[in-house]
């Protein structure tokens, strides 16, 4: 049996076929398996109340007051520089 370019061009053309049939088929499963598009593809469920959780008093985050993060001396310069970029817009 001789083989010719017919018999080639079949060959690589059901190798095609076959890869985007595969393909296809992938995105159909990820599609139908996925509720949301967050989700994982397959997920490993966790029984309720077993998430991490971290203790704001353990970890010391939970007394501590709130400060302002921003010295006044950058507050200065930041609101002097709003009204100059305001006073050039008008």
């Amino acid at each position: 049996m001789e083989i010719n370019v017919y018999h080639i061009l079949i060959a690589f053309g059901m190798g095609g076929v076959m890869t985007l049939m595969a393909v296809a088929l992938g995105g159909f499963l990820v599609f139908r398996t996925r509720r949301d598009s967050h989700e994982a593809l397959f997920q490993v469920k966790q029984p309720k109340g077993d998430a991490f959780v971290l203790d704001p008093m353990e970890t010391g985050f939970g007394d501590m007051e709130q400060k302002d993060v921003v010295p006044d001396i950058i507050k200065k310069q930041t609101d002097r520089f709003t009204e100059q970029l305001l006073r050039e817009k008008a």
